[in-house]
């Protein structure tokens, strides 16, 4: 019987890693994406002003680490790790980066193939304008 729980609990974390291996991408593009620009767009006035962007070294860490962390938490469930406390989950950060993300690949699309972007863009405004109808 353990065996088999054994082989049914690989298989799950086959599927996991794979969807994992695929959504995590999709958002972690976006995330290298922002903290690259943000990063690069402050070097501009931190060299004019020699000011310390050791405090981008955080965003630059947790958007880099995104990926490898989701394949990480993926095959700790799966271990014999003790779980570390529970986490906060921050509601803001995920609808933003899940807003992020869907803008970053509608823009991407339509730099190349805006035939494809404008029908997503038409729908997307039609939604809002039924949406804030009273």
């Amino acid at each position: 019987m353990k065996v088999l729980v054994t082989l049914v609990m690989a298989a799950v974390l086959l599927v996991t890693i794979t969807i994992w291996a695929v959504l995590g991408f999709v958002l972690w593009v976006p995330m290298l994406v922002r903290a690259t620009t943000v990063f690069s767009l402050a070097l501009f006035p931190a060299a004019l002003s020699h000011q310390n962007l050791a405090g981008f070294r955080d965003g630059l860490q947790d958007a880099s680490g995104f990926y490898f962390r989701g394949f990480a938490s993926a095959i700790s469930v799966f271990q014999d790790v003790p779980p570390a406390g529970p986490a906060a989950f921050d509601l803001r950060r995920a609808l933003f980066e899940g807003l992020w993300t869907v803008l970053f690949w509608v823009f991407v699309i339509y730099l190349v193939r805006p035939a494809v972007a404008v029908p997503i863009l038409d729908l997307a405004m039609d939604s809002l304008a039924t949406w804030r109808r009273p």
